[in-house]
């Protein structure tokens, strides 16, 4: 029973929780690894939305900045 309980405590706190979409825009390339990974696993997770918004809003900001060189 001991074990069982440590076992069980012990899985929880390796689990990692969710980077946020602030940390993905910090980490650019890191955002494109994990959005790829996730298309590619098929795989939906907070993570995985948080990597895929983080690139969508540096992707609007070099657009922004593109159109006002016009």
């Amino acid at each position: 029973m001991k074990r069982a309980i440590f076992l069980t405590l012990g899985l929880a706190a390796c689990s990692q929780s969710p980077r946020s979409v602030d940390w993905f825009a910090q980490h650019p390339h890191d955002a494109a690894a994990v959005a790829d990974r996730c298309i590619l696993s098929g795989r939906k997770s907070v993570e995985c939305d948080n990597a895929q918004e983080a690139m969508r809003r540096a992707s609007d900001a070099r657009l922004k900045l593109y159109r006002k060189g016009f």
